[in-house]
Parts: structure tokens; sequence; C-alpha cells
């Protein structure tokens, strides 16, 4: 759904893919560990409330020691609500798949969203993560 968070910080959700925030980035071709760190880093930045824009490393330094914690839990735990659309309290490959789709990414295949899911939780051998592991990885 479009303006999925009150304040807009993923405006794009539900979009065509490419018109996300004006964000688009094709995944194809791209590594495991290329393609994990752009997902991962956009996400982190989508959990911060920086649209995804700027890269992690900068992002904690902007986030206040009072309401910053509360604030980027909050985004997660909404961001986790996006992903895991059957609301079944973990987000699957195809579900990762699908919402990756459609906050930007492209050339995401079934193979690429469990091997990002595996990075995440490395136990749980690529076929879903929960919402500790999914906050952890952010």
């Amino acid at each position: 759904p479009r303006g999925l968070f009150s304040d807009g910080f993923l405006p794009g959700a539900g979009d065509e893919a490419g018109e996300a925030g004006g964000f688009s980035v094709s995944l194809e071709g791209l590594g495991e560990d290329e393609a994990a760190r752009a997902v991962w880093t956009r996400l982190r930045g989508f959990a911060r409330g920086k649209n995804g824009a700027t890269n992690g490393a900068s992002n904690g330094a902007t986030n206040g020691a009072t309401n910053g914690t509360a604030s980027r839990s909050g985004r997660a735990l909404e961001l986790f609500q996006f992903f895991d659309a059957d609301s079944k309290g973990s987000i699957d490959s195809r579900e990762f798949r699908a919402a990756l789709y459609m906050v930007g990414f492209t050339g995401v295949t079934e193979d690429l969203a469990g091997a990002l899911i595996r990075r995440a939780d490395p136990q749980g051998g690529g076929r879903a993560i929960d919402y500790s592991k999914f906050v952890t990885a952010l």
C-alpha cells in the first residue's frame, strides 16, 4: 500500500519497481555479497527513517539517544509487518522477494531471496526469518 508508514519514509511501497521513492536498483548479476549489502543497507535506512538513501554507517550517528531507538524499533516492526504479507510472524523467501520488488529492487530471484534470508539467519536454512533475526540483520 502506498504511504505505508505514517511519516512516508517508505513512500513507494506498492508502486511499481523503479517508482519507490525514486529508488530502483537491479540485483541481477550481482554476487551474493554485493546483493546482501545493497539490500540490508537499504532496509536499515528504512528502519532508521532515512528513506534508505544513506548508508548504514552514517545513519547511527543521526539517531538521537532519547527517542531514536524507540522510533527505529517501531519502524523496524512496521517494515517487518510489511514484508510478512501473510502475517504468520515470519518472512519466507517468496514474501521477501515480493516486498523487495515493491520497494524498488529488481532482479531478485527466489534463490537470491533465500540466500539473503540465510545470511540473516544462518541456522534457518533460508526458508524464513522471524522478527528478532530480521531486526538483528538491520
